[in-house]
């Protein structure tokens, strides 16, 4: 009976299964197979339940539930242990599953900047958030969203959404400082390369004054520090395994977004919410397993006072300092992809700062 019990109560907490079972309609035509799931999950709260083959029996703060054998929760967030052991994630990150490090620093316009070695780089863990004119925080104008459950942006300087948008939300002071406080500032290419308003207007090749400093140009970054190459971003994906693998192990254990939305009539509707970190049962994962903590800022539009900005907790996308004739290169991550991709759009993206 105790075997026929572990096993019974095994197979309903498994996630797959818990959102059927752990739901009120569930129990009122299957209420034996509920009274299971309560008592042998240990939990009566109908939306956040363990999801687990009631392994995962520890709540972490008001965050999910985590297995304590081979996690550990800290400030609402669950993290694998390092070789085993818990650790302070505020001074020390996990450098490729089995060895702690401490934390380096940086201090730019009175923001502190932790740093990682991986490889023979020096990294930013964090997106600069130095606020500069042509710089913004998401949600700083209005706002187009698609129909589709896939960002995209609404046309540069179109401030009527067109027949496929609506009207986003509008943020309130704190809400978008706080996307500041916790993605960084979005910059357009020539912002983030510190370079003359009049080359907005014209390629670099025009005029010396709007020329880029290779291999090493600095642009908005501390002295000392860079914005990386395409060839240094290059660099980076070598070192942690190659792009098709890439972002598993660069992306942040939390704040990578899984919403899916649509709309009736100019309404939307719905969404559904998870996250790629630790204990989720995707195929993908955001391990964060050199200390590289990517944090998806999203993007805005161009060149104009209109936001059109989409994709915040669903995508990153960074700065290189490298261009071609017609656009600069940046590189891209997304909640639901271990591939890292080069990206070449001319719109308000994040930038990470590499040490000279």
């Amino acid at each position: 009976m105790a075997d026929l019990w572990t096993s019974t109560t095994n197979f309903i907490c498994h996630r797959p299964m818990k959102h059927y079972i752990f739901s009120p309609l569930f129990a009122i035509f299957f209420p034996v197979l509920a009274a299971i799931a309560i008592f042998g999950c240990g939990s009566t709260d109908w939306d956040d339940l363990p999801c687990l083959t009631c392994g995962q029996n520890s709540r972490c703060g008001n965050g999910g539930w985590y297995d304590a054998s081979t996690q550990f929760c800290a400030d609402n967030t669950v993290y694998n242990k390092c070789n085993g052991v818990d650790y302070n994630p505020l001074d020390r990150y996990c450098f490729n599953g089995s060895t702690l490090r401490d934390y380096g620093y940086v201090s730019y316009y009175s923001k502190t900047y932790k740093t990682v070695l991986i490889g023979i780089q020096t990294w930013m863990t964090e997106n600069l958030n130095y606020d500069v004119e042509g710089s913004k925080c998401y949600g700083e104008g209005e706002i187009c969203e698609c129909k589709c459950d896939y960002p995209c942006s609404c046309s540069a300087g179109n401030k009527v959404c067109p027949n496929y948008y609506y009207p986003g939300p509008t943020y309130s002071t704190d809400e978008i400082q706080g996307y500041c406080n916790k993605y960084g500032r979005l910059y357009d290419w020539y912002t983030a390369m510190d370079l003359p308003s009049k080359c907005k207007s014209k390629l670099s090749t025009t005029d010396t004054d709007c020329g880029i400093t290779m291999p090493k140009h600095k642009g908005i970054c501390p002295t000392g520090w860079h914005i990386p190459s395409d060839a240094e971003w290059d660099v980076l994906m070598t070192a942690v395994g190659g792009v098709s693998i890439a972002a598993r192990y660069l992306k942040a254990t939390s704040g990578w977004d899984d919403v899916w939305y649509w709309y009736v009539g100019n309404i939307r509707s719905s969404y559904y919410y998870s996250d790629c970190g630790p204990g989720n049962t995707y195929s993908y994962q955001c391990e964060d397993k050199y200390g590289f903590s990517a944090l998806p800022g999203g993007s805005g539009g161009y060149g104009n006072s209109f936001g059109n900005f989409g994709g915040v907790g669903e995508y990153g996308k960074w700065w290189s300092a490298s261009e071609n004739d017609s656009h600069a290169y940046g590189w891209r991550m997304s909640y639901d992809d271990e591939n890292v991709y080069r990206d070449g759009n001319s719109d308000l993206q994040s930038v990470r700062c590499l040490q000279d």
